[in-house]
């Protein structure tokens, strides 16, 4: 009778066999030999051997080795672990944000931008270039500096100084975000912007001229002093022909007033050698005050004030008579060697005896008498013209208001004061 046992080595180890009782019929051992050699071959090519690397233990291409029951793994170098289950991707070699790939044996690391070097560590930021303490931030390929307080620019190597805020020689501070100007003596203002020329201190269009910590001013013609204050005529006689006619207005009539007293204020009546009279036009041209009649600036202008708005036609020629055979006479104040000078204002042309106005200004000019003639809102300036001294250019002025007598009135001073004829 057959029966069979199952040897097992190890735990996968399997190898079956053929036992046969010493009872079995077979004749010869011979025979059972020849027998018990083919049952163990067909036997054997069954046979299964299993290993502890037969369930691929080891990851990401590493080696197996059975030891006994367990096994050992050999890893590529990028790997390690008992199973080569760790990659040096694993540990996050790649910094700032970098991706980490295994390349072969190695790995390789790609940079955000703004980042190098084998790990990424390096970044535009690692060579410091924000100056004076400013913090440095990775913005793209480039860098931001975040500057402390009183620095600016780029790498904050800028102060509030930088752009010399101050001006004309002052030294400047940074102070936090701010600055401070020490300016030079004669200057001042926040950056030192003010000169000892800004308050015009040059009357009469004199030019102002910075002379260290000071100024001083060169004058026209006709003027003088340290600010050209002084009328370079030494002495003047005056009359103001001033238009009262109707067709001025009252509200005006106090402009033209205005007007004479601004002249005169720039003259030097106070000491004498400025005298001045007034006539007015209007239909019956009336004469307010002769060239003797007031010495003193205040008395003058006071008469100024008290002038009246009469009212009536624009006698012109009546005014230029008056002026010339009545106002300057010796009796009336004219002075011998003295230029006599007359200053019309008025706003229209003759209406009265109108044929007769040039020749009468022809006959004062022809006496020595320099006119200066000033024309509001003329629309035919062809009498005007003719009135004044010549040449017309220099010694005619017209504005379109009265309004504008105010602009007018340094020019004709300008033109006074020079002697220009």
């Amino acid at each position: 009778m057959d029966s069979y046992n199952t040897i097992y080595k190890g735990s996968d180890d399997i190898q079956m066999s053929r036992l046969v009782n010493e009872e079995d019929d077979i004749g010869t051992s011979s025979l059972l030999k020849r027998k018990w050699k083919t049952l163990t071959l067909a036997l054997g090519l069954l046979s299964v051997v299993c290993t502890p690397c037969d369930n691929q233990s080891c990851f990401n291409g590493g080696l197996c080795k059975s030891v006994g029951d367990n096994f050992t793994c050999t890893c590529r170098p990028v790997f390690s672990g008992n199973r080569c289950e760790v990659g040096s991707c694993d540990s996050s070699p790649c910094l700032n944000g970098g991706i980490c790939d295994i390349n072969g044996n190695t790995y390789s690391c790609t940079c955000l931008r703004g980042f190098s070097g084998g790990q990424c560590q390096m970044s535009v930021c690692d060579s410091n270039p924000c100056s004076n303490g400013g913090l440095c931030q990775v913005k793209g390929a480039n860098y931001k500096c975040t500057c402390d307080s009183g620095f600016s620019g780029d790498q904050c190597d800028g102060t509030p100084c930088d752009n010399q805020p101050c001006f004309n020689g002052g030294l400047c501070k940074s102070i936090g975000d701010n600055f401070t100007c020490t300016c030079q003596p004669g200057f001042s203002g926040y950056r030192c912007e003010v000169g000892p020329c800004d308050s015009s201190p040059c009357l009469n269009g004199g030019t102002c001229d910075i002379k260290g910590n000071t100024h001083s001013c060169t004058c026209l013609r006709g003027f003088s002093g340290g600010q050209c204050q002084t009328c370079g005529r030494a002495k003047v006689d005056i009359v103001i022909i001033l238009d009262s006619s109707t067709s001025v207005g009252y509200d005006n009539y106090q402009k033209m007033k205005n007007f004479c007293k601004d002249l005169l204020k720039k003259a030097d009546l106070g000491s004498g050698n400025i005298q001045v009279g007034i006539v007015l036009i209007t239909s019956a041209v009336r004469i307010e005050f002769h060239m003797n009649t007031f010495s003193t600036s205040q008395d003058i202008m006071e008469a100024i004030d008290d002038l009246p708005y009469i009212y009536g036609s624009t006698h012109t020629f009546d005014a230029l008579n008056k002026m010339r055979s009545q106002m300057f006479t010796a009796a009336n104040g004219d002075r011998d060697g003295v230029p006599n000078v007359a200053v019309i204002l008025t706003d229209g042309v003759s209406n009265l005896n109108s044929g007769k106005t040039i020749l009468e200004a022809e006959q004062a000019r022809a006496e020595g008498i320099h006119i200066y003639a000033i024309g509001i809102g003329l629309s035919d300036t062809r009498e005007l013209d003719a009135m004044a001294s010549r040449p017309a250019s220099k010694n005619s002025f017209k504005v379109k208001s009265f309004d504008e007598l105010a602009v007018l009135n340094d020019q004709v001073f300008r033109t006074f004061c020079s002697g220009k004829q």
